[in-house]
This record gives structure tokens, sequence and C-alpha cells, in this order.
């Protein structure tokens, strides 16, 4: 059997913004896998950071900490 690589996956990812020296965590320790071929849905209520978090994996804001690894780069 061979084992499938995440095409998408985060480790310990925190996301927010910077202001200066200040950061506004608008969640921590994002630990998420997704395999090539899956249909994934991002839902949840308005200001949860659903779009941070897109922003965040897209790279257009940078994680306050943690990786995201797009095809294990």
């Amino acid at each position: 059997m061979v084992m499938k690589q995440p095409i998408l996956h985060t480790t310990q990812l925190t996301i927010g913004y910077s202001h200066g020296k200040t950061n506004t965590i608008v969640q921590s320790n994002v630990n998420l896998s997704i395999d090539s071929g899956k249909l994934v849905a991002l839902i949840g209520k308005n200001g949860i950071g659903k779009s941070t978090f897109l922003k965040t994996i897209t790279g257009i804001l940078p994680a306050i900490s943690g990786e995201v690894f797009l095809q294990n780069q």
C-alpha cells in the first residue's frame, strides 16, 4: 500500500495580524492535513478567521508562528 503525502498541511500554525510589536491572534495551534483529491469546505460564523486562515496558507499574510507546507515544501 502506497502512503499518500498530504497536498497541504500545517503544524502548530498561529494566524492573525501584526501591528508593530503587537500581535492580534485569531487562532493558534492549527494542525491540518488535506490529502490530494479530497473536497474540503471551510465554514463558520462571520469574523472567526476563515479569510485570515486562507490568506495565511496562501502566503498573502505571514503566519505569526508555525508552518504551512504545500506539497511538502
